[in-house]
């Protein structure tokens, strides 16, 4: 094929299902592939264009991370959430002891 530099280039075959995949083959995700293929020698041809195509679609390594500020901003607000629950249920305890006294 080339030199060792070169394999590290992936090449992607000029298809329009490449270029759907594009995207999910090298973002910030992780990607699942389902080869569908056919026994039949009538379609060795397709089966084996779509295998070449899954082997190549394999060997690409992404390094997906998890959007730890939305998480993060998520367990805030859920925090927050909690603390005016806590506020309120308080404060109408209070409005409950205020209107009993009098």
């Amino acid at each position: 094929m080339g030199s060792s530099a070169s394999m590290s280039h992936i090449p992607y075959r000029d298809s329009k299902l490449t270029r759907l995949l594009s995207e999910s083959l090298s973002g910030n995700c992780k990607t699942t592939i389902c080869a569908c293929i056919n026994p039949s020698l009538m379609h060795y041809e397709e089966t084996y264009s779509t295998l070449l195509f899954a082997t190549r679609a394999m060997s690409v390594r992404t390094n997906a991370l998890i959007n730890e500020r939305i998480e993060l901003r998520y367990k805030e607000q859920k925090l927050q959430l909690k603390q005016q629950s806590n506020l309120q249920m308080l404060l109408a305890a209070q409005v409950q002891s205020l209107a009993q006294n009098q």
